[in-house]
């Protein structure tokens, strides 16, 4: 009867675990940033397996409730390896989990090393056994316990939009801040130097070009750079509320350089809107708000009032004139950037041409949509 109940035990508490591992995939699980992302879910099964066969190693078998915490563990472990360098507040937690581990090893040292005080034989193996249970037992507690509050937090931090991760090129804005003298942090948007960045790294690239940008579109405050887990359908978002640029931690890893440059862009163009939007409204002028200088800040205001967001209306999102001139500003702006690490390259190669090639020149912020007309229209009458 005990052999009985202790089985259908086993399989009630496989299940949970089952459903864990389901909900963990579903709500936790991330690729590793270091490897493809078929390695990431062999790395995740060999870790719950080793983790599994651990515990049925070391408590000479396995119940339902080990099954369980030796699951947790497992994808606790591969929790740390995914969104530690994200969240360095994990790598804090796996400090504290390792301590743990340290003090559940010293307390199995110490009953040990307690005298048994009995001199039958049969009585002191059995003592022995139940202290090792006993200290198996409070370690795996420790980090069932740890692993599971540390992936609950992850969960939070996803639902709360809680920012993962922030620019390390420490403050927001360098007075001053250009290309030229910003080329050595620039060149590393060549993909081939791109791949083998990390994320803050990547992060310190954008924060860089995000400061050039302050500059030269002349924006009155700082634009911060931080990396969220948001819809994968965005690249990156914008809150005016603390002038912070928002960029997707998944499509950051996934991304080329020239697509994350992009991304950052057209999010910078929209600050600038909304510093053309506090122009108009602090014109009092009612004639000189009809300057061709604030039509468009008419419409962007228009526009951010009853803003329409993708998820509501697909087209009706994209065909705003907030974003089209976004993504205009954006695609020539990123072109003008390679340009420009281009020209910087040809003039410092050992080899250098006879003559000089011509220098790029900056997008015009004030009417993007104008100048990608007339630069696709240069380059048909060129190609004709």
């Amino acid at each position: 009867m005990r052999e009985e109940h202790s089985r259908d035990d086993f399989w009630y508490c496989f299940g949970i675990g089952a459903a864990c591992a389901v909900v963990y995939g579903q709500l936790v699980y991330r690729p590793l940033s270091f490897v493809p992302e078929f390695v990431s879910h062999l790395i995740l099964a060999a870790l719950v397996l080793g983790c599994i066969a651990a515990g049925g190693v070391l408590s000479h078998g396995m119940t339902g409730g080990s099954l369980f915490g030796s699951i947790l563990i497992g994808c606790g472990l591969y929790t740390l390896l995914a969104y530690g360098p994200l969240y360095g507040y994990l790598l804090l937690m796996g400090g504290i989990l390792a301590a743990a581990v340290l003090l559940a090893a010293a307390y199995v040292l110490l009953l040990r090393s307690m005298k048994i005080q009995t001199e039958d034989p049969a009585r002191r193996e059995r003592i022995r056994k139940g202290r090792k249970r006993r200290a198996i037992r409070v370690a795996r507690g420790i980090l069932t316990a740890g692993f599971a509050l540390m992936m609950a937090a992850c969960v939070g931090a996803q639902i709360l939009n809680f920012p993962a991760m922030e620019a390390s090129a420490g403050e927001p804005v360098q007075q001053g801040a250009s290309i030229d003298s910003s080329m050595d942090t620039l060149l590393l948007l060549q993909e081939e130097k791109w791949a083998q960045l990390t994320l803050p790294e990547r992060l310190s690239v954008l924060q860089t070009v995000a400061n050039i940008e302050s500059e030269d579109l002349g924006l009155p405050e700082p634009l911060k750079v931080i990396g969220v887990s948001q819809d994968l359908s965005l690249g990156g978002s914008y809150d005016d509320a603390d002038r912070t640029i928002q960029i997707n931690l998944s499509n950051l890893q996934d991304s080329t350089a020239e697509e994350t440059l992009d991304s950052l862009l057209h999010e910078v163009y929209h600050s600038y809107q909304h510093r053309l939007v506090e122009a108009y409204d602090a014109m009092q002028d009612e004639q000189l708000r009809q300057l061709m200088i604030f039509q468009n800040a008419a419409q962007y205001k228009a526009e951010f009032e009853d803003y329409t967001d993708s998820e509501e209306d697909l087209e009706g999102y994209y065909f705003q004139k907030c974003e089209q001139d976004a993504r205009s500003y954006a695609e020539l702006c990123t072109e003008y950037y390679f340009r420009k690490i281009e020209s910087y390259l040809a003039e410092n190669a050992e080899k250098q041409t006879a003559e000089p090639g011509e220098e790029p020149l900056r997008p015009d912020a004030s009417a993007p949509d104008q100048a990608s007309a007339e630069s696709a229209s240069l380059a048909q009458s060129t190609a004709a």
